[in-house]
């Protein structure tokens, strides 16, 4: 990780004194003062230990072969002014083996097997490009004011898209077929959650909630092309992405009358290419939309996303739907994907049924079936399916 990232965690470590590890369901308050206004705050403390396990079993051909894991620890912190002015920071770390953070799975086909690698996808169609690496290191660490009015963060962050972008209800985390973290088959190319960096050293500025509109807006200096849910292979190879702008609206509300609860969004990122672009290279772009509806047990989603994917020509595509039905501590949930790559020649159509459920206090356990189908330009069809088993621990 930048040594940046490293200092704007100790930065964010010194913003108080931690107690020893405790659950999350153990929030403590500590008394401080707050030599802002020298109005005494009550500092909260929340710590989260997440950790994921992923197996498939079928016709698995991947650089990095399952078994996958992820695991995370996130600690946020936060004080309260006698004004009413919320202050803290939020610090995640994590350590991950999962061969989907390419960015939208593996190698695409090409008929000369040559070209340039997508800034926004992370394909490529050179040989010799392994899967991602296991990593380990930071994934946030940020610090924040809360106005009444607007929520300011700088350090290690995310994008206005990714902030305001909602999240579909998933019956397993690291297995999907939009946007996968551990695809064994390298073939599934949609991910219609992409952005044109991890989170990163930044600001952004996101408004308060009113009559279920929000907006927001952000400033990466530089794009980090290689972060835990997300990693470019030989990202050396292609010219680094900086000057990062984001901006992003959402709404979010729930009819009282009906219980009906709506979610939109919409979000676009910018950026520029330090260096030259050998004449392959255009400034990256990328688009979305999303539409959430929730009826009791209910949610139905759909997502798109576009891109130029930083070459010229090139454009990316991809489209989702899901539905997702809770059962007491049971959640099923059935997803749809489809993403094209026009520079690669390629486009896939993934199909993901899952089940999970609690077990005990902390335990989460599931299973789920995953078809995937990739055609490409050198005139040739991959279909392959297998079956996941995922288990988790939440403290």
């Amino acid at each position: 990780m930048k040594w940046r990232m490293r200092m704007i965690a100790g930065l964010l470590l010194s913003c108080a004194v931690v107690p020893p590890a405790f659950s999350v369901e153990s929030k403590r308050s500590i008394a401080v003062q707050d030599r802002l206004g020298g109005a005494v705050s009550a500092l909260d403390v929340e710590q989260e230990l997440d950790a994921d396990l992923s197996v498939f079993l079928g016709d698995i051909a991947a650089p990095n072969e399952p078994p996958y894991l992820d695991l995370r620890y996130r600690l946020a912190v936060e004080g309260v002014r006698s004004d009413g002015l919320r202050w803290g920071g939020r610090l995640e770390l994590g350590a991950v083996r999962h061969d989907g953070g390419r960015g939208v799975g593996g190698p695409a086909s090409c008929a000369d097997a040559c070209g340039p690698q997508g800034l926004a996808t992370g394909l490529y169609a050179r040989p010799g490009f392994g899967g991602a690496e296991p990593r380990a290191g930071l994934h946030r660490a940020e610090v924040y004011a809360r106005h009444p009015y607007a929520e300011l963060r700088a350090g290690v962050t995310d994008t206005a898209a990714t902030l305001e972008r909602p999240a579909p209800p998933r019956s397993l985390r690291l297995s999907r077929a939009d946007g996968p973290l551990a695809d064994p088959f390298d073939l599934n190319l949609a991910d219609t959650g992409l952005s044109l960096t991890a989170p990163a050293l930044g600001v952004s500025v996101q408004t308060r909630r009113l009559a279920g509109f929000r907006a927001a807006a952000s400033y990466t200096g530089d794009a980090d092309p290689c972060g835990l849910d997300h990693c470019r292979p030989g990202a050396g190879l292609a010219p680094d992405v900086g000057a990062v702008w984001s901006a992003a609206v959402s709404f979010d509300r729930r009819r009282a009358a009906s219980g009906v609860r709506w979610a939109a969004y919409a979000g676009a990122e910018a950026g520029v290419i330090d260096g030259p672009t050998h004449g392959v290279y255009a400034e990256p772009w990328v688009g979305g939309l999303a539409l959430v509806r929730e009826e009791g047990p209910v949610t139905l989603s759909a997502r798109w996303l576009s891109s130029n994917d930083g070459l010229d020509p090139g454009r990316y595509d991809a489209a989702a739907i899901s539905a997702a039905y809770e059962a007491g501590d049971w959640l099923y949930s059935l997803e749809a994907a489809q993403g094209e790559a026009s520079a690669f020649g390629a486009s896939s159509v993934a199909i993901f049924f899952g089940a999970s459920r609690f077990v005990g206090r902390n335990g989460l356990a599931g299973a789920g079936v995953q078809i995937v189908r990739q055609d490409s330009r050198s005139a040739f069809t991959v279909e392959k399916a297998a079956l996941v088993l995922e288990a988790g621990l939440r403290f």
